[in-house]
């Protein structure tokens, strides 16, 4: 890389950054009117004398004088040179430093801003003024938008036709190079056209509140019915978020609310709930969730409560675990069937927009998707349920953050919460790694048969649970059982203890495996573990059942004796998945 970087492309690199943003990224600021402020970080005060103004995109301390941009910031604050701070702005804002130390061929920054801005003007003027108009109108009244809050987001209108923003353009003797940088033409054969005909414009702006994209919604059929703004230079979708400088054009938000659609974002904020935003036609990244913390600490995504909507909620909680630290917040909200945010605020009001959904905080959501993923696993334990959810509370970087969703865990399970926090906290867990490395690791990894005659070699009393007649079922069906049957008959005589069943198995050609599984230390009290054992006997007992059926199941049901179709009833009735969480 050349020694000096061209002025244009530090100038390039200040006007995209966001000065709050870089500030934040390693201090808090408070929002205090037009500015934002908080004890100087160059000199010991008491009092905030540190302004950051972002408009003017410079802060100032009042006490120590200490004053810059964002270059001079990283170079006071983080100990950079000069270039080693350009080069992390850079980074942030996608501004690429060419090599040879001259300026690349992309169109200046400047021009992108002033074209995206001629656009909002335009499509804010169809509105009012274009001759078809009144459909536009009534869609937006349809909607139950106001003008007030269709002036607050800027709304426009772009009206049918192949060339109506490129004439306006055109008429102002601007080039046609620079539409095209913004993305606001397509290119046909031998001509470019608008990309938004016949659509009700939304402005997308970021913190700033400069416009750098667009997003289009169909009167009609069209399709696709919400068209965005194409990535520029100006705009990556998975770094923005709709509504976000509105949102906190008021007060400081102490939450924000994540939904997914334009219409949504507008109705909420109409209807006083002004702290929600909305992704852009992806689901949300985790880039997005950084931005929003800093902005607040708590976020509920909200989706709708169908399958496609547990799938993007599964997805922002895979992303969203890893970044709960210190005192961040996230819960999902979900819709009731055939339900909109739009919809439903329009409906119910905000007072009671949130008593409509279900509310689930990340260890219920977590419980919650694994129940949905077992729900047709028949041999699906409590201990493997644990197992399931072991990847997502070890995500969770901050042990507070991670003590709730254990305690719901062991709640849940019937586990000890103590044992599933030597477990799932990691210093703990390397702290006492010789210790308890064979506690619950190695009960959940053991197949279910195994986890039962464990569950009888520390509780004998269990063992009446299984009456004869399974027994008998289990020895002719499941593979594999001799061991847990032996066990299990040796439980059952004259109620003995633990110590006695040591002793009792010792004469048994299988000692070695009985002391194995003595050397467990079973995660379980004697009340949830009787709970547990009863839920393995009825999984044994179905997989019984199902081993016989498929035996006469090929013959036409005349043939059935009524003891088989006894037992296919028996076994309807029983077919019960995994137990509730």
């Amino acid at each position: 890389m050349a020694n000096r970087i061209p002025k244009e492309v530090i100038d390039n690199i200040l006007e995209r950054v966001d000065i709050v943003d870089v500030i934040e990224n390693h201090l808090s600021l408070k929002k205090t009117g037009n500015n934002y402020t908080r004890c100087c970080p160059f000199h010991d005060e008491k009092t905030p004398s540190f302004s950051v103004n972002q408009k003017q995109q410079f802060y100032h301390c009042f006490g120590c004088k200490a004053s810059g941009n964002a270059i001079s910031f990283l170079m006071d604050y983080s100990g950079l040179d000069f270039v080693s701070a350009v080069e992390e702005l850079a980074s942030r804002c996608n501004v690429r430093i060419p090599d040879n130390g001259t300026l690349s061929k992309t169109p200046n920054h400047n021009y992108l801003i002033q074209t995206l801005e001629f656009a909002a003007s335009f499509y804010g003027q169809q509105l009012r003024k274009s001759k078809s108009r009144e459909k536009a109108i009534d869609y937006l009244k349809g909607r139950g938008i106001s003008g007030e809050i269709a002036k607050e987001f800027r709304l426009g209108y772009a009206p049918e036709g192949w060339d109506n923003l490129i004439n306006a353009h055109r008429s102002r003797s601007l080039k046609d190079s620079n539409l095209t940088a913004a993305g606001l033409v397509a290119e046909g054969k031998n001509k470019i056209y608008d990309r938004l005909r016949e659509r009700i414009i939304f402005p997308i702006r970021n913190r700033r509140g400069q416009i750098i994209g667009f997003g289009g919604r169909t009167l009609g059929n069209q399709q696709p019915k919400y068209l965005n703004s194409p990535e520029t230079a100006l705009f990556q979708k998975g770094r923005e978020l709709y509504g976000l400088y509105e949102s906190l054009q008021r007060t400081k938000p102490r939450e924000i609310l994540v939904v997914e659609g334009y219409l949504d974002v507008i109705s909420l904020h109409q209807a006083g709930l002004t702290y929600a935003v909305a992704t852009l036609g992806t689901a949300i990244t985790r880039n997005q969730m950084e931005k929003l913390f800093r902005e607040a600490s708590k976020l509920i995504f909200c989706f709708d409560g169908d399958a496609a909507g547990y799938k993007a909620a599964h997805k922002s909680l895979e992303l969203s675990l890893p970044l709960l630290k210190n005192d961040r917040q996230i819960n999902f909200s979900f819709l009731p069937d055939g339900s909109d945010p739009d919809s439903l605020i329009r409906e119910v009001g905000a007072q009671h927009f949130f008593e409509h959904c279900e509310i689930l905080n990340p260890s219920d959501f977590i419980l919650k998707l694994i129940a949905k993923e077992t729900s047709s696993e028949a041999n699906e334990s409590n201990a493997a349920i644990v197992a399931r959810a072991k990847p997502y509370i070890l995500s969770i970087p901050d042990s507070t953050q991670r003590a709730p969703a254990i305690r719901r865990l062991a709640e849940a399970t019937g586990f000890d919460s103590r044992i599933l926090w030597r477990e799932l906290n990691p210093k703990t867990r390397e702290r006492n790694e010789n210790k308890f490395k064979s506690r619950l690791t190695d009960f959940v990894t053991r197949p279910l048969l195994d986890q039962l005659s464990t569950i009888l070699l520390f509780y004998p009393s269990v063992s009446k649970i299984l009456d004869n007649e399974t027994g008998v079922m289990l020895q002719k069906e499941i593979e594999d059982s001799n061991f847990f049957l032996e066990v299990w008959n040796q439980a059952r005589k004259e109620n003995p203890n633990q110590a006695i069943m040591f002793e009792r198995m010792r004469q048994l050609d299988r000692f070695d495996k009985a002391k194995e599984l003595l050397s467990l230390e079973l995660p379980f009290s004697e009340e949830h573990a009787r709970e547990e054992f009863k839920d393995g006997v009825k999984k044994l007992k179905i997989k019984s059942q199902e081993n016989i059926i498929k035996q006469f199941n090929h013959l036409p049901l005349t043939q059935w004796t009524e003891e088989q179709k006894q037992l296919v009833r028996d076994y309807k009735k029983n077919q019960i998945p995994t137990k509730p969480l």
